[in-house]
């Protein structure tokens, strides 16, 4: 509990700028991340696998947890789930001719 709010609270936070930065820093990111699913299960050297850990914890790799936050993103953005002053700032839909009715303008481009 003490690792989920002390470390992923902020791995979560700023998920939007460790997963849109290179490689090399997102593998920095993930070392952070895999020493604290460690600490957090007990029991680990340095030279187990962190895998299992991740898996147990029911944690997403850092990069793996970016796509899922932009896909959670993008797909309350095509829903208007959102409040509406966020609609403004993202367009989805068929930019070919705005008022040719497809039925494939929630489809992104």
């Amino acid at each position: 509990m003490v690792v989920h709010s002390s470390v992923l609270s902020i791995l979560n936070y700023g998920i939007s700028i460790w997963g849109a930065v290179n490689i090399t820093q997102v593998k920095l990111v993930q070392i952070i991340q895999n020493f604290a699913a460690k600490v957090a299960l007990g029991g680990a050297t340095k030279s187990n696998h962190v895998t299992p850990f991740l898996e147990e914890l029911k944690w997403l790799k850092i990069n793996h947890q970016y796509e899922f936050e932009i896909l959670t993103l993008t797909y309350s953005i095509i829903k208007h789930v959102l409040p509406d002053w966020l609609f403004p700032l993202a367009c989805v839909g068929d930019t070919r001719s705005a008022h040719v009715n497809t039925r494939q303008t929630e489809h992104l481009l």
